[in-house]
């Protein structure tokens, strides 16, 4: 096998592609991984410090047989790279359980699921938790073993494990072109060409998060792209992880906020999930700190969380959604002409602003797909699908 030559190449190596690289490599698979930006770039959606990882799924209980598994390989992960990623703070939910989708979906999945979730009234709530203020016609849910994830770091812990495993990755390299040759589309070798040369290789897995309209472009995904603004606030030490302060997702009248503590001289970090800008090109995209939305943030902090009424963002930095139409992932083999799947080709997209906690099973999950055709966890929901292609 020359040097151009690999078992398997990973396009992009963010948050997905560098758990897919670590999973290929520690199965003696040899992989090259493809960045287009320098390591722990912030060009994409694998920054800003933190990430929330819960089971209670209101998106779709579908997830939650992913999330068990994503849980035990990040623990897996921490262990080998002897590093905290996962820092388990506990997750409070609140909304009103007549009106919102947020807490009849946790309801779902915790009855589907047999999840631990404790259920509080506002008044008990208030008690366990002063630091939030909650409405009087709210429900409160509390998962503890919910947090966040550093995000990174688990970048960063990944591809060390892949390259300790013997994973190549090229920084500074972008993907320009793909193609499958010889006699069968469905089996032939893959050459990719980039701007540091071509490579060649039995299985490409695709998974460049806001460049995917692009390198997918042929499947004709229904995916668009949203520009979100994360910020960070100076807070008293009661919101401090080190005091008991949990990660926390309001369902209001004006969207779905949510937060995780201060920490290690960081401040509270808060983000609204349902505002943004839509835009096209990755490439273009603003990065300064400018946030259209800011005022509903901060409105939502001076009513929800005590004392913030005179809240000022200290630092803010801006990542991209890459929405699918049904806002669920989209996980598959490459599809055929007349039918069936490639065996080479294999992708992951469209994670709606929800997907970082599962990089580390959609790392195994691809690293399944590519190997054996097949997954160890159920994905069939995540698969193409009707009304996610134009």
């Amino acid at each position: 096998m020359d040097q151009q030559t690999y078992d398997a190449i990973v396009v992009g190596i963010g948050g997905m592609g560098s758990a897919t690289a670590w999973h290929l490599a520690r199965r003696g698979i040899r992989v090259l991984g493809l960045e287009q930006f320098d390591p722990g770039h912030d060009k994409g959606a694998s920054h800003g410090d933190t990430r929330l990882i819960r089971k209670a799924y209101f998106e779709h209980p579908d997830y939650v047989p992913l999330l068990h598994r994503a849980y035990d390989l990040w623990d897996e992960l921490e262990a080998e790279y002897g590093y905290k990623l996962f820092h388990r703070t506990g997750l409070i939910l609140a909304g009103n359980p007549q009106t919102s989708q947020v807490m009849a979906g946790v309801k779902k999945a915790t009855v589907e699921h047999c999840l631990g979730i404790e259920e509080w009234t506002p008044a008990q709530a208030r008690q366990m938790y002063p630091q939030f203020q909650f409405n009087d016609d709210w429900q409160i849910l509390f998962e503890e073993n919910a947090g966040f994830l550093r995000v990174e770091e688990c970048v960063k812990a990944h591809t060390e494990m892949a390259v300790k495993n013997g994973a190549k990755i090229l920084y500074n390299t972008k993907v320009e072109s793909w193609k499958v040759s010889g006699d069968s589309p469905a089996h032939g070798p893959v050459t990719v060409t980039t701007s540091a040369g071509e490579f060649r290789c039995n299985r490409l897995i695709i998974t460049s998060g806001p460049w995917a309209p692009q390198l997918l472009k042929p499947l004709g995904l229904n995916l668009h792209l949203r520009r979100i603004v994360q910020h960070w606030f100076n807070v008293p030490e009661a919101f401090d992880e080190r005091h008991g302060m949990p990660c926390f997702g309001f369902d209001t009248r004006d969207g779905f906020f949510y937060g995780m503590p201060a920490r290690d001289g960081v401040g509270l970090k808060a983000a609204s999930h349902s505002h943004g800008v839509k835009f096209d090109d990755p490439d273009f995209m603003d990065r300064s700190d400018v946030d259209p939305d800011l005022q509903h943030l901060t409105a939502f902090l001076g009513r929800h969380l005590a004392g913030m009424s005179e809240v000022k963002s200290i630092r803010a930095k801006p990542c991209i959604y890459t929405m699918s139409a049904d806002e669920n992932f989209i996980i598959d083999a490459w599809p055929m002409e007349g039918g069936g799947r490639s065996q080479q080709i294999f992708f992951a997209a469209g994670f709606s602003g929800h997907g970082f906690k599962f990089a580390s099973v959609v790392g195994e999950l691809l690293t399944d797909l590519a190997l054996a055709g097949d997954a160890r966890v159920p994905f069939g929901f995540l698969q193409l699908r009707p009304g996610i292609q134009k």
